[in-house]
């Protein structure tokens, strides 16, 4: 099951003429609660599954069916208290803002700057069981518990938590203005500031001694015990130089420059220039 939840306020004013400012502040929560296994693997294995296998042999069975080692049961890989569970929580918010101001003492100049922050977090936690089976031999009339049973008491968890956060700034100085009706020019420079870190966080246990509770201090330490940790940042800096020109609308020039600094490259800044001419 998934449960999302959307929410969205934009605010809009003019302080003043020619000044225009808008902001806006958002968030999305989500609420995961899935199977461990995938539900494509499910599909697959209901497509294969044989028709005359029921979903359990008697009602009071404590296993589901299958049709022998090496098969699996579609109905109990979608059961969590069978096959474990995938649950995640997510939560993201963003807050961003603009002002634009329109200079009055030049026609089609303007400045305009934008800022933008964003803060994603994910818990997660999945909880693995050995699917166990019952299975019948119709030769000698009889039943038989699957060799996973011999795991039916343990289990694996995993609970992980992964941060972000990003922070941009762009600030732009555009011109745009006609003359005789003629020629018609399109200009604008660009500053942009892009700034991100990212944490990311899991902890296992495996080998679970009991499959009563899915708690951490439930596992075993020693060999059962797994750790490990990411952690990333980002920057990157950005110039934008653009730049067009048209006759009467027939006869056009336009040339585009970025230059982006960032430290995946390995000179740190890269060039990348464009051109047309119709």
């Amino acid at each position: 099951a998934k449960n999302r939840f959307n929410v969205r306020s934009n605010l809009d004013a003019q302080l003043a003429k020619g000044l225009k400012f808008s902001a806006g502040l958002g968030a999305v929560i989500t609420r995961n609660n899935y199977p461990y296994n995938y539900s494509k693997y499910i599909a697959q294995n209901l497509k294969n599954a044989v028709s005359t296998i029921p979903v359990k042999w008697h009602d009071d069975d404590p296993y589901y069916a299958f049709n022998g080692e090496g098969s699996r049961n579609p109905v109990a890989m979608a059961d969590p208290s069978a096959s474990g569970y995938n649950k995640s929580d997510g939560n993201s918010f963003t807050a961003d803002a603009a002002l634009e101001y329109k200079l009055p003492w030049v026609e089609g100049l303007s400045l305009k700057a934008n800022v933008a922050y964003t803060y994603d977090n994910v818990g997660g936690r999945i909880w693995y069981l050995d699917e166990c089976y019952i299975g019948y031999r119709e030769d000698t009339d009889e039943y038989y518990n699957s060799k996973s049973v011999d795991y039916a008491d343990k289990a694996d968890l995993t609970v992980s938590s992964s941060t972000k956060t990003s922070f941009m700034f762009q600030g732009f100085i555009n011109y745009k203005n006609s003359f005789e009706n003629k020629h018609n020019i399109n200009a604008g420079l660009v500053y942009e500031l892009n700034d991100a870190k990212s944490n990311y966080f899991y902890t296992k246990r495996t080998a679970y001694p009991s499959t009563v509770t899915d708690r951490l201090y439930a596992g075993l330490s020693g060999s059962n015990l797994e750790d490990g940790e990411d952690l990333r940042t980002y920057h990157s800096i950005s110039f934008v130089e653009r730049f067009s020109y048209d006759y009467c609308s027939r006869y056009f020039i336009d040339i585009n420059t970025r230059v982006d600094g960032a430290q995946y490259f390995a000179k740190k800044w890269g060039v990348f220039p464009s051109a047309s001419i119709g």
